[in-house]
């Protein structure tokens, strides 16, 4: 029988996880007294990942903590508390803001207004999350169809695994030691795949369990022959982590992985946007002009303002956060906005032939109308890391938050 928090039939996980819990919410509420706070994520569908090593319990999952208050200047607090109850915990802890409205009209961010198209982030929150203190919110709202999220969604979400895996590759630089952490970024990677295909295929689901066996039930759609099994092997990783379960060299895994991963970015970027492509290098073009690409990933809707200019506005606002000034070829490429050119450069970067250097030119070339101006390395494998860096940076900062 799983747990209230895991899939795990194991009380002493239970017990310190409750108490860990207990503990986040006491930290919240000595600063302010919040409407809700919400456990989303892994942990708050009953499926956070926690390795038993030995008679200990690794936590290979988030807590992931929402607090629904009317005012955003809690917002470096919740980094505050988030940095030092990580610590405290031992184990990685996320605290963020979350404006009452938005649980009300689905909205995906905090200064979104207009309508709101359905999104995994909310639909995931509002199904899976569990209510630790306060008023019971996640029943407001209008209920969320996972077959209305868009398909763009699940590109996205693949792509954003990809960013966040590159430390991890076999050329990163330095190699990752923590075989472990490396593992589990592989596994997110295979069940990012397995997300969007659901997506596309009209059969998402905010349990992993259940998006195993949907998989599972349709693996006959999927682009290749070698998903399925990593599939139903990473889905088991994510319920009941074990390195037994990936028992191979990462540096013959990896070239596995890439290429399902390869196989599925062309199949839903050929099935959603009809773009497709022989090489990584003519992706960006591709991408970046067609003429749906933007409206379908911009970040916030700022109604009145028309697509671009409310992405724009909101990028300069962070580039003067981070105490920069956008540069000056961001705004003489109007239609381009610094998180599509991160979404257009990423499979660039972790698909690409890194060895040639033309394919470095043009991520280059990119990255400098948002800001990179570092002096090109003459040796492929120390430019693909500076332009990995700058990448990473980017992607904080205009994609995820």
């Amino acid at each position: 029988m799983a747990s209230k928090y895991t899939a795990h039939d194991n009380p002493e996980i239970d017990r310190t996880i409750a108490r860990h819990l207990a503990r986040i919410v006491d930290a919240i509420r000595d600063h302010l007294e919040p409407r809700s706070i919400i456990l989303y994520g892994s942990f708050g569908r009953g499926e956070g990942s926690v390795m038993l090593d030995d008679g200990r319990s690794i936590s290979l999952s988030d807590y992931e903590i929402a607090v629904v208050t009317r005012s955003p200047c809690y917002r470096k607090l919740f980094a505050s508390l988030s940095r030092q109850l990580t610590a405290e915990l031992g184990v990685e802890t996320s605290i963020s803001w979350m404006r009452p409205g938005r649980l009300r009209t689905n909205q995906s961010q905090n200064l979104s207004l207009g309508r709101a198209a359905p999104t995994i982030a909310m639909y995931e929150l509002k199904t899976g999350g569990q209510t630790l203190y306060g008023r019971e919110m996640l029943n407001l709202g209008p209920i969320i169809d996972p077959r209305q999220i868009s398909v763009r969604a699940g590109i996205r979400l693949l792509i954003n695994r990809m960013i966040e895996s590159l430390p991890y590759t076999p050329r990163s630089a330095p190699l990752p030691k923590d075989r472990i952490e490396t593992i589990r970024w592989i596994n997110k990677l295979i069940l990012a795949c397995n997300e969007a295909l659901l997506l596309l295929w009209g059969e998402y689901h905010y349990s992993y369990a259940e998006r195993g066996r949907r998989f599972a039930a349709l693996n006959n759609l999927a682009p290749g022959t070698e998903l399925s099994t990593l599939v139903e092997r990473a889905t088991h990783f994510k319920l009941h982590p074990a390195p037994e379960l990936y028992p191979q060299d990462l540096n013959s895994l990896w070239p596995q992985v890439a290429g399902v991963v390869d196989t599925t970015f062309r199949h839903l970027m050929a099935e959603e946007l009809g773009i497709t492509f022989e090489t990584y290098a003519q992706f960006p073009e591709r991408f970046l002009n067609h003429p749906q690409v933007q409206k379908s990933y911009n970040l916030y809707r700022l109604w009145p303002l028309p697509v671009p200019l409310d992405q724009k506005l909101i990028n300069a606002i962070k580039y003067l956060r981070q105490r920069r000034l956008p540069p000056r070829g961001y705004w003489s490429h109007f239609s381009v906005t610094a998180n599509l050119i991160v979404f257009a450069l990423a499979p660039l970067l972790f698909l690409g032939r890194f060895e040639d250097n033309a394919v470095l030119d043009e991520v280059r070339r990119w990255l400098v109308v948002i800001g990179y101006g570092e002096t090109p390395r003459t040796e492929p494998q120390a430019e693909w890391t500076a332009l990995c860096r700058y990448l990473l940076w980017a992607w904080k900062n205009f994609c995820y938050n």
